[in-house]
């Protein structure tokens, strides 16, 4: 199976999942192994961060899904254009860096190409689930053979279609179906 075409497992919060840290890197890579592209939501891990635990893991990943903070933070830099050229550099050859900045959308890194991808104003009660539903949106779009551009719009589309429902108590199956075609 050609790697563009491979199924993408989705990794979050492993700053959550105490048990299996020392052996996370490894996990990452059985998977991809057996024909799986990564796909990694770092999260943010509420001990801190440990950059070097972090940078285990990078080798591994097809799509690396962070959002600006947590971008500096991996790269211990504030500038965050250094940051995206240092995570970039320790992430595999051909693999996506995907940097979600909040209402002004997102930025990837793809080929040593960048891409950024300006969102439109929306109304919004809080942003829980918008990093989630990026994901959702940005990976579906890969997954239906969109370019990192498509998937930086579907993924903005998507965030901001949740981000303005509220309550998000039900999301009916197909209902976003439409935030992620080009």
């Amino acid at each position: 199976m050609a790697a563009g075409s491979a199924p993408i497992a989705l990794f979050t919060a492993p700053f959550l999942l105490t048990r299996l840290r020392s052996c996370y890197a490894e996990l990452l890579a059985e998977t991809a192994r057996r024909g799986y592209r990564v796909a990694l939501d770092t999260g943010w891990p509420p001990e801190g961060w440990d950059q070097q635990e972090v940078l285990t893991w990078l080798p591994h990943c097809d799509h690396l899904l962070i959002n600006e903070l947590e971008a500096r933070s991996i790269a211990g830099c504030d500038d965050l254009d250094g940051a995206l050229a240092r995570i970039a550099r320790a992430l595999k050859p051909a693999a996506t860096l995907v940097v979600k900045v909040g209402a002004r959308g997102a930025l990837g890194i793809e080929n040593g190409q960048r891409i950024a991808h300006d969102t439109e104003p929306a109304d919004i009660f809080d942003t829980i689930g918008a990093g989630d539903a990026f994901n959702a949106g940005y990976l579906s779009a890969r997954l239906k053979g969109g370019n990192l551009a498509e998937g930086l719009a579907a993924g903005c589309r998507t965030a901001r279609a949740i981000l303005a429902r509220f309550p998000r108590k039900t999301i009916r199956a197909g209902e976003f179906a439409d935030c992620i075609t080009a």
